[in-house]
């Protein structure tokens, strides 16, 4: 595939990505609720994904994302957290352009996205509630963020390794 044109077959996988992230929000997802803040179980599995498949996938399944949760209507701090996927997911998919994705190159793009994820929502949800204990929201949300990153991280690994076996992505780990 040439760098600077995107093949059909990408271009498609990726629109399917960024529908999937609008429509998640609408979807009736495992949800841990948590004062202050909530966690959606397979919530980030599209943005993950496309993550996997390029930068330029992950950004325009982040901004899906973000829409889907503002044309939802839900609190505009939920919205602020969508957002700030983009950065973990830029981070996530330029390391994995730029590491030879081996196992433990998996591994350590989970654990750096996943502290960034973390730590972005956990900085979202202290300024958003200022009322609120930012050493709860650091020490008690920002592990809760990281723990559900881990988990849609593993399954997004999950369907991007069926999705590769199927021969339709590219395989992940080489």
């Amino acid at each position: 595939m040439n760098s600077k044109k995107m093949s059909t077959k990408k271009l498609v996988i990726s629109a399917l990505l960024v529908g999937l992230s609008v429509v998640i929000p609408y979807l009736s997802l495992p949800v841990v609720p948590i004062p202050e803040f909530s966690v959606t179980l397979f919530a980030h599995l599209a943005i993950i994904i496309a993550m996997f498949m390029g930068v330029e996938v992950a950004i325009f399944a982040g901004l899906g994302a973000v829409l889907g949760f503002y044309l939802k209507g839900v609190p505009i701090v939920v919205v602020m957290r969508a957002a700030s996927h983009l950065v973990f997911l830029i981070v996530g998919a330029l390391m994995l352009k730029k590491l030879h994705n081996k196992k433990w190159h998996i591994v350590l793009v989970a654990i750096v996205t996943g502290l960034i994820h973390a730590l972005a929502e956990a900085i979202i949800v202290a300024f958003w509630f200022k009322s609120s204990s930012i050493s709860n929201t650091f020490f008690i949300g920002a592990p809760i963020f990281l723990l559900h990153h881990i988990f849609d991280f593993v399954m997004a690994v999950l369907v991007y390794t069926a999705l590769s076996k199927a021969k339709l992505v590219k395989p992940l780990i080489r």
